[in-house]
């Protein structure tokens, strides 16, 4: 049973206390499945996509919004105002673009930190070292990524060929512009959530260069399709998994759990800047994809990175420094909290993921 919610905390006569409050593992069979919290985030109204006209009174929102992030990191939002028709549309695109031959996706592969941008093939990836595991462990899927589509200065997209792929720069666009618009909406609520004025993350914010990815795992007996155990590397990451195959899982103590997801969310998982920035009182939780046994097809899904300007020091908020004591201590018990500049951090995060020589972790990179 999925728990929707809106701007209210209910209660419950049941004995797990998370899944009383509506946030953490629902109390079902020992197959490690578990609904994560569902909140209606009231987006889909038009006063929320001009300028955020109409959004007085989000405090119950984004309390439970900061409830999530705090207990498990992970929620999907329903109510989020991104059209069918854009996100329709750039599956359509991405499921086309995929099923071109390698040679041709090739041309668009990714050549660098400088140039992220493009496809990158089967094995191209190792999450796994982003979290310093052996690097020979490759992740089994596809990729393919953009960065902002309307400033000059940044890193190009490398766009396919119109005849190769004649619908997907006009689709992933339009997705890219959505995505980052509802993620603007999103950090305000975040914001308010840790008691900070609306606007706090505009100015660390307002020049990230953002990604946006689309995933295909394929299928099959041999090695099916999957990406190792990782967190993401930047505030916020909003996703839009496969209706149809199943795979997404979130590490929550020492056990894994297999993500549900209501038709028609979206899912929101808080990145390590995020993470740095509450000093841990929110989680950038490991979560990792495994194609479930017996897929008849590929999984394909698209997500949204959300960065911080690549100049932003990503220091504790106010009120937020680590304490000697408390609940920070117990979670991370001894972890560096040192400023970083998150450009340093998220150079770091790629040269591990492609095995590119370099600071593999950028722990060290504090600046101040």
């Amino acid at each position: 049973m999925l728990v929707r919610q809106r701007g209210s905390d209910p209660s419950s006569a049941v004995t797990n206390r998370l899944a009383a409050q509506g946030i953490g593992p629902r109390p079902v069979a020992a197959i490690g499945v578990f609904a994560i919290p569902v909140i209606d985030a009231g987006f889909d109204t038009e006063a929320a996509w001009h300028g955020g006209r109409g959004l007085g009174g989000r405090g119950a929102i984004a309390r439970l919004i900061a409830k999530a992030c705090e207990q498990v990191g992970f929620f999907a939002i329903t109510g989020h105002g991104v059209p069918d028709a854009v996100l329709q549309e750039s599956r359509l695109a991405m499921a086309h673009y995929f099923a071109l031959p390698l040679e041709t996706k090739m041309r668009d592969a990714i050549s660098g930190p400088d140039s992220p941008y493009g496809y990158s093939p089967l094995e191209g990836e190792s999450l796994a070292a982003t979290r310093a595991r052996q690097a020979s462990a490759r992740d089994h899927k596809e990729s393919y990524s953009i960065g902002p589509t309307d400033r000059a200065g940044l890193a190009a997209n490398r766009w396919p060929a119109a005849h190769a792929a004649p619908d997907l720069r006009r689709a992933f666009t339009a997705r890219y512009r959505a995505m980052a618009q509802l993620a603007s909406l999103l950090l305000a609520d975040m914001a308010q959530g840790v008691g900070l004025p609306r606007g706090w993350f505009v100015p660390l914010t307002d020049r990230g260069a953002s990604a946006q990815r689309a995933l295909h795992y394929p299928v099959g007996a041999e090695q099916p399709g999957g990406a190792a155990a990782h967190t993401d590397y930047g505030t916020l990451t909003i996703l839009e998994t496969d209706p149809a195959v199943a795979g997404l899982e979130v590490l929550l103590g020492r056990r894994w759990h297999a993500v549900e997801v209501p038709p028609g969310a979206l899912v929101v998982n808080i990145g390590d800047a995020m993470a740095r920035w509450t000093c841990g009182r929110w989680r950038s939780t490991v979560h990792r994809v495994v194609m479930p046994s017996g897929a008849r097809g590929p999984r394909q899904s698209c997500a949204f990175f959300h960065n911080a300007n690549a100049d932003a020091i990503i220091a504790p908020l106010p009120g937020l420094a680590p304490r000697r004591s408390g609940w920070w201590r117990a979670r991370r018990g001894g972890e560096d909290w040192a400023p970083v500049r998150f450009g340093d951090y998220l150079e770091a995060k790629v040269r591990a993921a492609y095995g590119l020589p370099g600071d593999s972790m950028g722990r060290s990179r504090s600046t101040v």
